[in-house]
């Protein structure tokens, strides 16, 4: 689940089917939205998805959609907010613990 709340506003979207679903476009690219935010101090990506074998309906595994794809779109999408501030931060959390599964077994589609 994704949060963004201030000032009594909050806007949660799934996160996980699709980058679509995240629809981070809807809050970030909508004025009234970002009238409420003003400037965004700092922003953080820590979520993870560790064997799990699915795919997203755009055709990405679900722990690379969740552990990467989103956050970029989140944090994207928030840069513009985040460079009024002056001395703003993008902090992304991540772990080795991918090194325990066996080689190769992220699928790739070239």
């Amino acid at each position: 689940m994704i949060r963004i709340a201030l000032a009594g506003f909050a806007v949660a979207a799934a996160s996980g089917a699709a980058l679509a679903s995240v629809r981070i476009s809807d809050y970030v690219g909508n004025p009234p939205f970002l009238a409420k935010l003003a400037i965004i101090a700092a922003a953080g990506a820590n979520a993870g998805l560790l064997r799990i074998v699915a795919e997203r309906v755009d055709g990405f595994e679900l722990q690379v959609g969740t552990n990467h794809l989103g956050h970029f779109a989140l944090t994207a999408g928030l840069i513009p907010l985040l460079k009024q501030g002056q001395t703003a931060r993008i902090v992304s959390a991540g772990s080795v613990a991918e090194r325990g599964g066996p080689a190769g077994s992220l699928r790739r589609r070239c």
